[in-house]
């Protein structure tokens, strides 16, 4: 329907612009922990801590990852619409 090749991949844009928000807290909290004990030896509680931003991390990306390829491929069917519309012959009347 008209419209909602607009508004889907303006939704699913700020959905990934979300998604690429968090992914980088979360890739910073992660990496302040490596640095804090770059040969392990950490505390239990900061293991239990660093295993559950990896977890978050790893399953935010698959999500991203798979949104981002909804969206292009969304992108992808509008240029290739406009592509269509842009051959039609004009009606020189």
């Amino acid at each position: 329907t008209p419209g909602h090749s607009v508004v889907l991949p303006t939704k699913l844009k700020a959905q990934v612009d979300a998604q690429n928000t968090t992914l980088s807290s979360l890739g910073t909290q992660i990496r302040s922990i490596e640095l804090q004990y770059p040969y392990g030896g950490a505390p239990p509680s900061v293991v239990e801590r660093y295993n559950s931003l990896v977890n978050q991390y790893n399953v935010l990306l698959s999500q991203n990852k798979q949104a981002v390829s909804s969206y292009n491929a969304l992108v992808q069917e509008g240029r290739t619409k406009e592509s269509q519309l842009n051959s039609l012959p004009c009606d020189a009347s």
